[in-house]
């Protein structure tokens, strides 16, 4: 009786896979198979959304203005390795302002007694304030 059973799962699961079906990306041809790409998390590497509270070292107010932030906390990847030390600094610029929030573009990094890396594209996050963190990198992941 178990037989039949699987039979007709497998059957159904075929008929709604194939029903389901995703529009192709630049939406063009809607039978155009869709490729997963799969990325391995590697040491070291910092992913999106990974929180860095930094505190501000200096800052200009205004729009464009430049933003050094020194990180309050170590950063782990997903392995457990500290990929950002404590004391690192955040080097950017002010790109908009809204109340007491600033969203700032990170454009390097200077780790403490080592040399400075540059994030391309840079890195964006919201700085809540004078007193605020840094929330979350966005944008693609930055390797170290």
């Amino acid at each position: 009786m178990k037989l039949p059973l699987i039979i007709l799962s497998c059957v159904v699961m075929l008929m709604l896979s194939d029903g389901a079906r995703a529009q192709a990306a630049d939406g063009t041809d809607p039978d155009a198979p869709i490729v997963a790409k799969f990325h391995h998390i590697r040491p070291y590497e910092i992913t999106d959304d990974t929180p860095i509270a930094v505190g501000l070292e200096t800052g200009d107010p205004g729009i464009g203005g430049m933003m050094i932030g020194i990180v309050s906390l170590n950063v782990y990847d997903r392995f457990g390795n500290v990929a950002i030390p404590k004391g690192s600094k955040l080097i950017g610029q002010t790109i908009r302002q809204v109340n007491d929030r600033r969203e700032v573009q990170w454009s390097g990094l200077q780790l403490p007694g080592t040399a400075t890396l540059q994030f391309d594209p840079p890195l964006e996050g919201l700085y809540a304030g004078w007193f605020g963190r840094y929330h979350c990198l966005s944008s693609s992941t930055a390797w170290l």
